[in-house]
């Protein structure tokens, strides 16, 4: 609490200063004297913190209160000063294909309840999840239609058919993440890296063997057909590297043959040769057309020398 010598000017202070008790905030904007605060700093700041301190906790005893769990508790009214957000406004969620066609048609949802009586039990059940009511999955007993194969285990087929059921919503939740944030979405089987539009044998195999080695044992306790290849680790040709010792005389006959290859004519094309001949044919016949040109040029007579001396000859 503030002494008594001070409550003058904590009514000046009361009368002056600005509340926010939504957000806890006491203000004052009163202007600080420089001559006191030079003079003792600490004091001063301390002061003006006590006068606001106890402003603001004399204005929550005046707030209205109630009693939760033996403790009193004030209600605090709506903050009046908005202060910045630490983290952006998030963005609002894309909605889903289903969604989208709801919002077309019209069609709203209807609120399911979460627990329904079952008759069976005689309890209360969930209408989905865990122990939810009419859950086929747990039945002891199934009931075999007239064309299906007695011997037949059903009970992992439907297991089966239930796996297949969640990794197909799953991949359609995924799709939809896929279609909202406007990516590419993939297709089922094989990624378009490993099969193109005309997929040959080769990426065909590649395919099949990567699916293979996809399960936790990597195919070692995987079914396998009759005439089936063993699963390889990868396909295609493996390269052979030299040992690091080398063979002096297999590199020399490499040489010799790079060598032959480069100075002899025998191995030489007919293209080569042809192409070879046109050059130097070319090469003869632009000098003879050069000399030819050079002779005419020196041929060449004025017009009107010609006349002159036609006309001299008559006269």
């Amino acid at each position: 609490m503030v002494a008594m010598e001070n409550t003058d000017s904590l009514q000046q202070a009361a009368s002056v200063s600005v509340q926010d008790i939504g957000n806890l905030v006491q203000f004052d904007p009163r202007p600080i004297d420089s001559s006191e605060f030079k003079k003792d700093p600490d004091s001063f700041l301390k002061q003006a913190c006590t006068i606001g301190t106890q402003l603001l906790i004399n204005n929550i005893f005046q707030l209205p209160v109630e009693k939760i769990d033996d403790v009193i508790i004030a209600k605090l009214p709506a903050p009046s000063t908005t202060l910045p957000r630490e983290k952006p406004i998030p963005k609002e969620k894309p909605l889903t294909k289903w969604e989208q066609y709801a919002k077309l048609k019209g069609i709203k949802n209807k609120k399911k309840q979460r627990k329904v009586w079952d008759e069976t039990s005689k309890t209360w059940k969930p209408t989905w999840g865990y122990k939810r009511i009419n859950d086929k999955t747990k039945d002891w007993l199934i009931e075999i239609k007239k064309n299906e194969d007695p011997n037949q285990d059903f009970f992992s087929k439907r297991t089966q058919e239930r796996n297949e059921r969640v990794s197909k919503n799953e991949l359609q939740r995924l799709r939809n993440i896929a279609r909202s944030s406007k990516k590419k979405v993939p297709g089922v089987g094989a990624t378009p890296s490993v099969l193109s539009e005309n997929p040959d044998k080769l990426k065909l195999k590649k395919a099949l063997n990567i699916a293979k080695r996809a399960d936790a044992s990597m195919s070692k306790f995987s079914r396998k057909l009759e005439n089936e290849d063993k699963v390889t680790k990868g396909l295609g040709k493996k390269r052979k590297f030299e040992s690091n010792y080398g063979d002096i005389k297999n590199e020399k006959d490499k040489q010799l043959k790079l060598f032959e290859k480069l100075t002899s004519t025998k191995d030489r094309s007919s293209k080569e040769k042809l192409n070879i001949e046109k050059a130097t044919n070319k090469f003869i016949q632009s000098e003879n057309a050069e000399k030819s040109s050079g002779k005419k040029k020196l041929a060449k007579r004025s017009k009107m020398g010609g006349k002159n001396k036609k006309f001299s000859k008559k006269k």
